[in-house]
């Protein structure tokens, strides 16, 4: 009976090994659904997150443990061989007191059928020493891996080192967490290549937790002329980012992402050819459905005294005016959605998509856009990223931080 036994931890030993060693293209969302380095989970030590893990078939969560970024572990936290089925399972993870504020890997050990397995989520835990002010975050817009236009415009641009800069100057104000309100990638054609590309890009320089939300270039589609499916960027940003909405409460704030970009497939395709064929029309301006505003309502019913703060890839005023005619019939029109926002009472509108900087303030709400880090600019203002300061009294600061004073070049 030793010998079974110790056979049997040592297989179990070698398939987790096994199924932990992934190459460093492996960047999909895979059984760890919740929380992911796109919207990873906060919790002061000793407190506690929730963990979304998705199975193949009935097993038990073994252990979850957390690593540092360089791969030290930190914590072992075991789960005492909770049940789990098949689909999505909620598991509530105590984070022990020790652990230090820090930015974190997630893993879980589990059997899923007769199979162990093991998940991690790199960057997904954020402990934190207070969520009070005074804090600082920072946005990061516009990323557009893959995306060939800054090249166009400034021949010989190290594109990438611009976005490395963005990544690592954010890192230097010691932020809570960067939101990246879209546009990661850029086009469709090259989605197999960019949306890894963007997300070990990201995870090898950032160093704080990120909150990430899609813009229109993450979620095009592209069909053959006769209409045929080739590539959905749904798909793309739920295997590799995850959800296109999500709401952190940070102090005295919700801040509140959403998708802007949630037109039906149809409208998203880009393949302008059989467009025409059929008469129908693409856009890269925003729009949200009926689904995405009533998500948007259920978070303004929570607050419980906190303050809305939005964040998306496009600001209001440059949502299509008339999204019926696109053929959309559950998409909100604008005027609604401006009416919306002034009965929110949101102070601040956080948003990119226009690769430029940009401070309008309406109807109560601060309408703030920050150029891109990684496509064409404004020559006169180049790529920055944008700093908020909040004060102890719960105001907000803001600056637009330039990279560089010329492009860099190769």
């Amino acid at each position: 009976m030793k010998r079974l036994a110790l056979s049997l931890a040592v297989c179990l030993a070698l398939a987790f090994a096994a199924v932990s060693a992934r190459s460093a293209d492996e960047v999909k969302i895979r059984n760890i659904t919740s929380p992911t380095f796109s919207a990873p989970a906060f919790s002061l030590p000793g407190g506690s997150i929730r963990v979304t893990l998705r199975a193949t078939g009935a097993g038990a969560a073994h252990r979850a443990y957390l690593d540092a970024l360089d791969g030290t572990p930190v914590a072992d936290m075991p789960l005492g061989f909770k049940a789990i089925a098949e689909g999505d399972n909620t598991i509530d993870v105590l984070i022990p007191p020790p652990v230090a504020p820090g930015l974190y890997t997630l893993c879980v050990e589990f059997t899923q059928g007769s199979a162990p397995a093991k998940d991690c989520q790199p960057h997904s835990v954020a402990v934190v020493a207070s969520f009070d002010p005074p804090f600082t975050f920072v946005q990061v817009t516009d990323y557009h891996m893959g995306d060939p236009r800054a090249l166009k415009q400034f021949p010989g641009v190290d594109i990438e080192k611009v976005r490395i800069t963005a990544l690592e100057k954010a890192n230097s104000f010691n932020p809570a967490f960067v939101l990246f309100t879209g546009d990661v990638c850029a086009y469709p054609e090259t989605y197999e290549e960019d949306y890894p590309k963007a997300v070990n890009e990201i995870l090898a320089h950032i160093k704080a937790p990120t909150i990430i939300i899609p813009g229109n270039h993450d979620l095009y589609a592209n069909t053959d002329e006769q209409g045929k499916l080739l590539t959905e960027g749904l798909d793309y940003w739920r295997e590799y980012m995850g959800p296109v909405h999500q709401a952190l409460d940070f102090g005295p704030f919700r801040f509140i992402g959403f998708n802007s970009y949630a037109w039906p497939q149809s409208v998203r395709n880009r393949n302008r050819a059989y467009h025409a064929s059929v008469g129908t029309m693409h856009t890269y301006q925003g729009a949200i459905n009926e689904d995405e505003l009533d998500w948007l309502i259920a978070q303004l019913k929570t607050l419980d005294g906190r303050t809305p703060v939005f964040f998306a890839h496009h600001g209001p005023r440059t949502f299509e005016m008339m999204p019926t005619q696109f053929g959309c019939k559950d998409c909100v029109v604008q005027g609604k959605f401006m009416k919306f926002l002034e009965k929110a009472g949101a102070p601040y509108y956080i948003y990119g998509h226009i690769h430029r900087n940009d401070d309008v303030t309406e109807g109560g709400t601060r309408f703030l856009a920050t150029t891109s880090v990684g496509s064409d600019v404004s020559t006169e203002q180049l790529w920055a990223i944008r700093v908020f300061r909040v004060a102890a009294d719960k105001s907000i600061t803001t600056e637009t931080i330039k990279l560089f004073d010329a492009p860099p070049m190769k």
